[in-house]
C-alpha cells in the first residue's frame, strides 16, 4: 500500500510541475500586440540544387601493386585485420617473385617454398601444382600467381594455392 501511495504522489508532482513549466512559458511570451501587421514577405523560389559529382574512380581506393617481393608482402600484410585485407586485396590475392630460401617437399602432405622477408621473417607459399616446380632449387627466382593471402602470424606468412607463371 505505501508503494501505491508513493507511485501517485510522484505522478502528482510530475503532472504539477508539467503544468506549472507550459503556465511560465506562456507567461514569458510576448503579448501580440493590436497594430496592424504588414503581409508576410513572399518565400523566394526554390531553385534547383546543384547535382552531386562524383568521386574520381583513381581517388576511390589506391590500387595495390601487380606483383611483390616477399620483403613487400609482408610489410603490406604485418597488422592487416580481415576487414582491411579485403579493403586492401579485394580479391584477397598476391603475385609473388623471390628467391627460394628453403624447399619443403613432404611426400604425403603439402609442397611448399620459403621465402626470406627479411628480419628473420619468412614468406611460405603453398603449392598446387607441385609438378610444375620440378628442377626448382633453393636460390632460384620464381614468380607465382594468385596466391591467397592468409592472415599472417608475428615471423611468417602463409599465401596458398598459387601457381607459377
Amino acid at each position: 500500500m505505501q508503494f501505491r501511495t508513493l507511485a501517485t504522489l510522484t505522478v502528482c508532482s510530475l503532472a504539477l510541475s508539467a503544468a506549472a513549466c507550459k503556465k511560465s512559458k506562456k507567461d514569458d511570451a510576448p503579448a501580440p500586440s493590436k497594430a496592424p501587421t504588414a503581409a508576410p514577405a513572399p518565400a523566394p523560389a526554390p531553385t534547383a540544387a546543384p547535382a552531386p559529382t562524383p568521386p574520381p574512380a583513381a581517388a576511390a581506393a589506391p590500387a595495390a601493386p601487380a606483383e611483390y617481393s616477399p620483403e613487400q608482402l609482408f610489410k603490406a600484410m604485418i597488422g592487416v585485420g580481415r576487414m582491411d585485407m579485403g579493403e586492401k586485396f579485394p580479391n584477397e590475392m598476391a603475385d609473388l617473385t623471390g628467391a627460394i630460401a628453403k624447399i619443403n617437399d613432404d611426400p604425403v602432405g603439402e609442397y611448399v617454398l620459403e621465402f626470406d622477408a627479411g628480419g628473420g621473417n619468412v614468406v611460405a607459399a603453398t603449392i598446387l601444382a607441385r609438378d610444375a616446380f620440378k628442377g626448382v632449387k633453393v636460390g632460384d627466382t620464381v614468380h607465382l600467381v594468385q596466391c591467397g593471402l592468409t592472415m599472417p602470424e608475428p615471423t611468417k606468412l602463409t599465401v596458398v594455392n598459387c601457381n607459377r607463371k
